[in-house]
């Protein structure tokens, strides 16, 4: 299964055994812990990725909160990143410049 698949899939049943047991609110902010990428210690592990969860996290240039955070590096000379509110919230203390992208790559 692709990994998108298989995240909604999770999160249909974390929200169907949540109700059962009357944990709605707990089984959604579980939810959104899997879901969300793991914090990265270093801009260079961000980029070369980790294993977790079975999955793979990498974001070779960088990941940014929006679309107009990514445009925005777009038009000052650096690579796409990756465009991922959680992504970016987890890794928050990476982004030195508060410019809404953290790890940007430039242009060589």
């Amino acid at each position: 299964m692709k990994k998108r698949s298989m995240s909604k899939l999770l999160a249909a049943v974390l929200l169907v055994v949540g109700s059962m047991f009357g944990a709605g609110s707990a089984t959604l902010e579980a939810h959104a812990i899997l879901l969300a990428p793991p914090p990265f210690k270093t801009c260079r592990q961000m980029h070369r990725g980790i294993h977790l969860f079975g999955g793979l996290y990498r974001f070779t240039y960088g990941v940014a909160k929006s679309k107009k955070a990514a445009a925005r590096q777009v038009a000052a000379g650096f690579h796409r990143p990756t465009i991922s509110s959680g992504a970016y919230r987890n890794n928050l203390s990476l982004d030195r410049d508060l410019d809404g992208t953290a790890c940007e790559v430039r242009w060589p």
